[in-house]
C-alpha cells in the first residue's frame, strides 16, 4: 500500500513539474512576442536562445508558436518571403494543435504583408479572420486588426471610423504604454485636419523617444511632415523630415525608413524647385534602397528624377529615368503579386486543412460516442447484476438471522421488531412528505421580510420576498428553485423591482438591497 502511495506521489510531482515547465515556456514566448512588436533586436536574442535550449519534445509541442514568432521577426526585418514561409508553417501546426490564438496572430501578420503590398481587400480579409478566430476578445491582436481594417478602408476611400474606434478602445484596455501611444497616434492620423493634430503628434514623438523607440519616433515625424506637405507648408515639412532622419539614424533594428525619408526630402526640395539639391537626395536614396535590400522601391526616386529632368529640359535624362521608373515599378508589381499569391495559397491550404481536421474530429467524436455508449451499457449491466446480487444476499442473510433468532429463543422479540419496522415502512409509503422551499424561506426570514416591508412600501408582498433573496446574494438559479418559477419570469420581476426602487443607472439590485439587511 505504501509503495502505491509513494508511486502516485511521484507521478503527480512529475506531472506538476511538466506543467510548471510548460507555463514557464508559454510566459517566455509571450514576452518574446511583446518585444518583437517594439524591440525586435532584443526579442531576436531571446528567440535564438529559446530555440537552442528547448528539448526536441518541447519544440514539437510549441512549434506552431515558435514558427509564428520567427515569421513575425522576419517581417520586422523586411524578409517577406521568409516571413510567409514561417507563417504558413505556423498556421498548419497551430491548426493541428487547435491553437486558435496563434492562428489569429498569424492571420494578422499576413494582413500586414498584404497591406504593405497595397492589396487592401486581401488585408481586410486577413484582419477579419483574425478577429473571428479570437471571437472579438479584448486583446491587443483584435485591436491591431480593427485598426488595420481602418487603414485599408482609408486607402480604399471607404468609411472606417467605426473600426478605428473599436481598435482604439481595445488597445486602451491593454494598459500598456506602447499600445496606448499607438492608439493615440492612429487617432491623430485619422484626424489630421484638426488644428491640434501637429501638437499631438509632436507629443507622441517625444514619448516614443523617451521609450527608446526611435523608429516609431521617426514614423511620427514623417507623418507630421506629410501633414505639412499636404497643406503646402514645405519648410515645416522639411523640418520634420530632418527630425525623422535624425531619429532613424539612432535605430538599431527593423526595416529601415532611411531610404524613404531621404526620398521624401528630395521630393520636398523638388516641390521648392531646388532641383540640384533634390537630385542629390534622390540619388542618395537610390543608394540607400540598394544597401537596405529595398531596390524594388527605387521607382519612387526615379519618377521624381524624371520630373526634374523634364523641368530642366534634359529629355535624354528624363527618358532614362522614365525607363528606370517603369522597370522598378514592374519589379515591385511582380513581387507584390507573388506575395499575394503566397498569401492566397496559404489561406486556401488553411481552409482545406480545416475541412480535413473537422472531418477527423467528427469521426473521432462518433467513435468516442460509440465507445461511451458501450461502456455505459456495460456499466448499467454491472450495476443491475450487482444490485440483484446484493438484494439476494441481503434476503438470504435476513432469513439466516431470523432462523438463528428462533433457534436461540429470541425469535418472538426479533420478529416483533421486524413486524413493527414493516408497519412503519407502510405508513411512510402512504404519507406524502412535501418540503415547500418557498414556505420554509418565509419562516426562516420572517424578521428580514418584515423589515423590508417597512423599508420598501412601494413593493408588493411577493416583491419584498424577492428583494430579501437579492439582498442575500442568492444566485438566480437558487431563487428560481425556491419560488418554482422560470428564469425569464425572474428577469421580468427583477426589472420591475429595479424600476420601482433604483433611481440611478446602472443599478445592481443585489448590491442595492444588501445594504438594508439589519
Amino acid at each position: 500500500m505504501e509503495r502505491i502511495i509513494f508511486t502516485t506521489v511521484i507521478i503527480f510531482m512529475f506531472i506538476g513539474c511538466k506543467d510548471n515547465q510548460r507555463i514557464a515556456i508559454e510566459n517566455e514566448l509571450d514576452q518574446i512576442e511583446n518585444d518583437l512588436y517594439f524591440y525586435p533586436q532584443k526579442a531576436e536574442i531571446k528567440l535564438d536562445s529559446i530555440n537552442k535550449n528547448l528539448s526536441p519534445q518541447m519544440k514539437d509541442k510549441f512549434d506552431g508558436q515558435l514558427a509564428f514568432l520567427s515569421g513575425l521577426l522576419e517581417y520586422k526585418k523586411g524578409n517577406i518571403d521568409s516571413s510567409l514561409a514561417f507563417l504558413d508553417k505556423s498556421l498548419t501546426r497551430s491548426l493541428y494543435q487547435d491553437n486558435v490564438k496563434t492562428q489569429a496572430k498569424s492571420q494578422m501578420v499576413l494582413g500586414w504583408i498584404a497591406e504593405g503590398t497595397n492589396y487592401w481587400e486581401q488585408a481586410i480579409s486577413n484582419y477579419y479572420t483574425c478577429i473571428q478566430l479570437l471571437d472579438g476578445a479584448f486583446v491587443k491582436e483584435t485591436g491591431l486588426a480593427y485598426i488595420g481594417i481602418f487603414r485599408c478602408k482609408r486607402n480604399l476611400r471607404e468609411e472606417g471610423d467605426n473600426e478605428l474606434q473599436k481598435g482604439i478602445r481595445i488597445l486602451n484596455n491593454t494598459q500598456k504604454t506602447e499600445y496606448l501611444l499607438y492608439a493615440e497616434y492612429m487617432e491623430s492620423i485619422a484626424n489630421q485636419d484638426a488644428p491640434d493634430t501637429p501638437e499631438r503628434l509632436k507629443a507622441i514623438a517625444q514619448k516614443y523617444a523617451q521609450l527608446g523607440l526611435t523608429d516609431k519616433e521617426a514614423s511620427v515625424y514623417k507623418s507630421l511632415a506629410s501633414n505639412y506637405k499636404n497643406k503646402n507648408q514645405i519648410d515645416s515639412a522639411l523640418l520634420y523630415v530632418n527630425k525623422a532622419i535624425v531619429s532613424e539614424k539612432n535605430k538599431t533594428s527593423g526595416i529601415s525608413l532611411m531610404p524613404a525619408l531621404v526620398n521624401f526630402k528630395g521630393l520636398l526640395l523638388y516641390k521648392q524647385k531646388k532641383y540640384e539639391q533634390a537630385k542629390i537626395y534622390l540619388n542618395k536614396s537610390l543608394t540607400l534602397y540598394n544597401i537596405n535590400n529595398q531596390s524594388e522601391k527605387k521607382y519612387y526616386s526615379y519618377d521624381i528624377l524624371h520630373n526634374i529632368a523634364n523641368h530642366q529640359e534634359d529629355y535624354k535624362a528624363a527618358y532614362f529615368y522614365l525607363k528606370k521608373s517603369q522597370e522598378y515599378y514592374k519589379i515591385t508589381r511582380t513581387n507584390n503579386k507573388q506575395y499575394l499569391s503566397k498569401i492566397t495559397e496559404t489561406t486556401m491550404n488553411v481552409n482545406f486543412l480545416k475541412g480535413e481536421i473537422n472531418q477527423l474530429k467528427s469521426r473521432r467524436n462518433i467513435n468516442t460516442l460509440i465507445f461511451m455508449c458501450i461502456m455505459l451499457l456495460l456499466l448499467l449491466v454491472i450495476i443491475i447484476l450487482s444490485f440483484r446480487y446484493k438484494t439476494k444476499h441481503q434476503r438470504e442473510q435476513a432469513q439466516k438471522r431470523e432462523l438463528q433468532n428462533l433457534l436461540v429463543g429470541l425469535g418472538e422479540k426479533k420478529l416483533l421488531t421486524k413486524h413493527l419496522g414493516m408497519l412503519n415502512d407502510e405508513l411512510m409509503k402512504n404519507t406524502k412528505i412535501n418540503i415547500n422551499l418557498s414556505t420554509s424561506f418565509e419562516i426562516c426570514y420572517t424578521e428580514t421580510i418584515s423589515h423590508f416591508k417597512q423599508q420598501f412600501k412601494q413593493l408588493s408582498k411577493t416583491e419584498v420576498r424577492y428583494a430579501v433573496m437579492f439582498a442575500m446574494y442568492l444566485s438566480d438559479e437558487t431563487i428560481v428553485k425556491i419560488n418554482n418559477i422560470k428564469l425569464d419570469s425572474l428577469r421580468k420581476t427583477k426589472l420591475r423591482i429595479k424600476t420601482k426602487v433604483c433611481q440611478e443607472e446602472p443599478c445592481n439590485v443585489k448590491q442595492y438591497f444588501s445594504q438594508f439587511i439589519a
